[in-house]
């Protein structure tokens, strides 16, 4: 059985983070997975997922470095946003690992 979650960042939003983002901006996705499917799968499929979602129009931007710090924000706040809506604590605890949160390393190893 899988599972479907949509995550949505708004152009609202990226601008309050970023001062710069357009507020036509939207960024949205459809995040498929499987609860029974090993947690780095499933965590390299909300990654690939993500980084297609979050590609800026660069035509809308002012240079390089501002598309990139949107897409780099959007991708972030977008797996974020996605690990926690799929309520696994395996694939959260994988998450908070990956970005070095010292105490879900305990969790992660406990879950195993």
């Amino acid at each position: 059985m899988t599972k479907t979650i949509k995550a949505l960042i708004a152009g609202s939003a990226m601008t309050l983070a970023l001062g710069s983002a357009s507020a036509d901006n939207t960024f949205t996705a459809d995040f498929t997975f499987s609860p029974t499917a090993p947690v780095e799968i499933t965590y390299e499929r909300f990654e690939d997922i993500a980084e297609q979602a979050c590609k800026a129009d660069a035509s809308e931007l002012r240079g390089v470095g501002v598309r990139m710090k949107i897409e780099d924000t959007c991708r972030a706040q977008l797996l974020e946003d996605a690990v926690k809506a799929s309520k696994l604590r395996t694939l959260i605890a994988y998450h908070q690992q990956r970005k070095g949160e010292a105490e879900s390393q305990t969790l992660f190893a406990e879950l195993e």
